[in-house]
């Protein structure tokens, strides 16, 4: 379903899709076998726009370079460029302070210029009652100016 919406999206916007996917558990096989299942899906919908491109994210440090060189020979025999092979890094795991946000529903009282980041210092969010807020406010240290 998230494939169909990227697709719409890239067609209303003439552009090139740029396919995503986590290696997770799957060797380069499997990785090739759901690039190509994606690309003849695609092809197959009338009025979709091209595949420009595939980046895969969370592939381990030590299975990078034979990854990518791999992935990068099957994709050639087909056109399909390899944009990218991300290494794993914990950070990725993290949360945006937005995500955490979101989660808790919540009505951002300070900071929205933080949202994107993983780590701030100043952030307040209301997720309870104007007293809880009030003692969360009050026991935020004083920061130097």
């Amino acid at each position: 379903q998230t494939m169909d919406v990227n697709m719409a999206i890239a067609s209303v916007l003439q552009a090139p899709l740029l396919f995503t996917i986590k290696k997770g558990n799957m060797d380069v096989n499997e990785i090739f076998q759901a690039i190509m299942l994606s690309k003849q899906t695609m092809d197959a919908m009338p009025g979709t726009t091209a595949l420009g491109g595939v980046l895969v994210n969370r592939v381990p440090h030590d299975e990078h370079k034979d990854f990518k060189d791999a992935l990068s020979t099957m994709l050639k025999e087909h056109d399909i460029p390899l944009v990218g092979v991300m290494k794993y890094h914990d950070i990725f795991l993290c949360l945006r302070v937005n995500e955490i946000h979101q989660a808790l529903k919540s009505s951002v009282l300070y900071g929205t210029d933080n949202l994107d980041r993983i780590e701030t210092h100043r952030f307040i969010t209301a997720a309870g009652t104007v007293t809880q807020v009030l003692a969360e406010a009050n026991a935020i240290p004083e920061q130097p100016a």
